[in-house]
Parts: C-alpha cells; structure tokens; sequence
C-alpha cells in the first residue's frame, strides 16, 4: 500500500512532503490534529502503541502501527508553539 492509499483509507485529506523514509504532513491547527486523532483511533487499519505513547501539558506524541504495512505513524503536537505534524515512516 502506498502512503496515498494509506491516507485515503484513513480519510486524512492532507498532503506532505516525502524525506528520506519519512512523509510529513504539517497539520494546520488544533482542530485538524483534533480530527485526524479521532479517525486514527477510530480506524481498523492501524493499532496504537500505547508505551511509546508520551502526552505532557506541553505536547504529544503518539504513534500508531499500520496493520499488515510496513509504516509506522506518529502525530505530533507541540502545544505551546501550536504546531502539530503526522510522520508516516516506511520501515
């Protein structure tokens, strides 16, 4: 599966820029974050890490596994500076 198709199976409408093994998606604000967390929670397709889980006042970080893919996602939120990211890294 592609990073596209992945983002269309979870119905996150954002594009990003692909690194090394990494594509990376800047998400606008808070309420976009807020969003994209409840469709990764609500998915089939991915599982929750929860112990590499870490959730401060400050930020989050939390990272999911695609089922049956070889990509792992984080998002990411720096509260303080109100910056938040999705990485999706192929393993």
């Amino acid at each position: 599966m592609s990073i596209e198709e992945l983002l269309n199976k979870l119905n996150i409408n954002l594009t990003g820029n692909q690194s090394k093994n990494s594509y990376i998606i800047d998400i606008p604000n808070s309420d976009e974050y807020g969003r994209i967390y409840s469709k990764l929670d609500k998915s089939d397709i991915v599982e929750e890490y929860e112990e590499n889980q870490m959730i401060t006042e400050q930020g989050s970080s939390l990272m999911y596994e695609v089922i049956d893919e070889d990509y792992i996602i984080n998002l990411i939120a720096d509260f303080d500076s109100d910056r938040y990211q999705l990485i999706i890294n192929n393993i």
